[in-house]
């Protein structure tokens, strides 16, 4: 019953801003043309710091205890922008239209809730992204520590993948016989192994709290 009146609640613009976060975190647009490529996060973000193509502001070679102060410079834009858009989209209510959207298939497959999928779908493409949404349901108290662990395990097994399989995989791409979506499977796979993995460690331990 709850979940009926859960979804009667849901208007038609929780579903819009839903599917806006999904595509602006999917990076379909990330190589588009034109105002689409408005749509990609990562090129709302830009290229901070990038001079040319083999040059950036650390210049040629240049490498120190600067770069660590510097990573934390690129990646504070980022997460302060897509604060402010996730704000705007759970105003809408996109959080609520997630939740009822991805419920049938997380929960059975890895026994997190249905409010951690645009985590899900952020980690896709920046580790960022994944970790600013991850830590705002666990202080909003949507996800338990349990779940928190389960979701954590699976995002830190080959985080980011379609960004990593693109650039870092790229160069291997050319000399093993496997292709881009054999490789994504793979990879998704060994993430929801290591999730449910966590996930009936976790179980064993409450089952060995309550015994005791």
């Amino acid at each position: 019953m709850e979940n009926n009146k859960e979804k009667l609640e849901i208007k038609w613009t929780a579903w819009v801003a839903l599917a806006v976060l999904i595509l602006m975190v999917s990076g379909l647009f990330k190589d588009s043309t034109g105002p689409l490529k408005a749509f990609d996060f990562t090129n709302l973000t830009g290229a901070f710091g990038k001079i040319s193509e083999n040059l950036t502001f650390l210049g040629k070679d240049g490498s120190g205890a600067k770069d660590g102060f510097l990573q934390a410079l690129n990646i504070a834009p980022v997460v302060i922008l897509f604060c402010g858009i996730m704000d705007v989209c759970q105003e809408f209510g996109a959080l609520a239209a997630s939740s009822v959207l991805f419920q049938p298939i997380l929960k059975p497959l890895m026994g997190i809730p249905g409010t951690t999928g645009l985590a899900l779908v952020g980690s896709f493409t920046s580790v960022d992204v994944g970790a600013v949404m991850t830590k705002e349901l666990r202080e909003t108290e949507k996800i338990t520590d349990d779940e928190l662990t389960i979701f954590v395990a699976y995002q830190n097994a080959g985080s980011a993948i379609i960004t990593n399989l693109l650039t870092t995989g790229a160069s291997l791409m050319a000399v093993i016989p496997y292709s881009f979506g054999f490789m994504f499977v793979l990879c998704m796979s060994c993430k929801i192994f290591g999730a449910n993995f966590m996930r009936i460690f976790l179980a064993m331990k409450g089952n060995r709290r309550q015994i005791q």
